[in-house]
């Protein structure tokens, strides 16, 4: 019977220490869960937190974007206005050396129209040589073993090298040089003036005809009487390989006649023509004498420099320029008494 009660009652003590233990547990659960929903909230608090400082950067991004795109319009704006102000200069700089040229052209005309009817001029051809201009007339024919060998004849060259226009004027193509280069000779200083082409050539050597020649003419103004000396140096061409010079202005060519087009400093430079190597001393050096123009008014002013080298362009060049100019050689003038000279 003891035994009896004893077993209840550990019974009852078991059954009442279980009860308590489980309601501690559900105190800590309890307390956990409070404990988890806290941090809940504050990982919450944080994340909210991290969110308003993230849409704060984006703003300061995105503000920031905005000043920089107001910017670069700002930017893009001024640099277009400049183009447009350099492009409206550069137009005004065109226009300019056209108009001098032009002017240029007019003044030499009408300097020559003093001494010349210029309806003559289509009598030209390859008329006879006669008397009818005077007797020191171009071109003649050099017999280069008639030549009379001297030193003194010389010339100082000094030039910017600037071709910078070239002009089609369906009787020749004729390139222009910027102001400021001048060749001596003889004890005058000559301006540089203008370049131009006839084909065939219109000086002989020997009696040789070459398909193109080249003119570079140079002027001089006397101050007392306000005549024109004239300076021109002749280049002659044979057909051979292609010539850097005339590549450089073939393409700028005007298609209209009476046409001018601007030619940009240091695309086309003379030296590329001049500066070649001659082959021996028989190349070297010049012919001189005294003579005419060879288009109208043909007047006796001009002292004559023929380049003993003869130099080379390629056929196609050549009948190029012969297709815009056509055949605009001179016929050969008597020599009568001068003295050709040879440096």
């Amino acid at each position: 019977m003891k035994q009896l009660i004893y077993v209840i009652l550990l019974s009852i003590l078991l059954s009442t220490a279980c009860n308590s233990s489980k309601e501690i547990n559900i105190s800590k659960t309890l307390q956990d869960n409070r404990q988890t929903e806290e941090l809940e909230e504050i990982n919450i608090s944080k994340t909210l937190q991290d969110n308003r400082q993230t849409e704060e950067l984006e703003e300061i991004n995105i503000s920031k974007t905005l000043q920089d795109n107001r910017q670069t319009e700002e930017l893009e704006e001024i640099n277009i206005s400049k183009t447009l102000q350099d492009n409206r200069q550069t137009e005004e700089l065109e226009e300019i050396n056209i108009r001098k040229i032009l002017q240029d052209n007019r003044q030499t005309e009408e300097l020559e129209a003093q001494f010349f009817d210029i309806s003559e001029e289509n009598k030209q051809g390859f008329a006879l040589p006669g008397l009818d201009h005077g007797l020191i007339q171009s071109p003649i024919n050099v017999l280069t073993k008639s030549v009379e060998h001297v030193d003194s004849r010389t010339i100082t060259v000094r030039y910017k090298d600037e071709v910078n226009a070239v002009a089609n004027l369906g009787h020749t193509i004729q390139l222009y040089f910027a102001e400021g280069s001048t060749i001596s000779a003889h004890g005058k200083t000559f301006q540089f003036k203008q370049m131009h082409f006839h084909t065939p050539s219109e000086h002989q050597l020997d009696g040789m005809t070459y398909p193109m020649e080249m003119h570079i003419v140079n002027a001089a103004e006397d101050q007392e009487n306000g005549r024109i000396e004239y300076l021109v140096v002749s280049i002659l061409f044979k057909m051979g390989g292609e010539n850097k010079f005339i590549s450089d202005f073939r393409d700028l060519i005007p298609e209209e006649i009476h046409s001018v087009h601007n030619i940009q400093a240091g695309r086309v430079r003379l030296s590329d023509l001049l500066m070649v190597t001659r082959k021996d001393k028989s190349e070297e050096g010049l012919y001189f004498y005294k003579g005419s123009l060879t288009t109208p008014p043909f007047t006796e002013s001009v002292n004559w420099y023929i380049d003993k080298h003869t130099y080379e362009a390629s056929p196609e060049q050549i009948h190029t320029i012969e297709k815009i100019e056509g055949h605009n050689a001179r016929q050969i003038q008597e020599i009568h008494e001068r003295v050709i000279e040879g440096s």
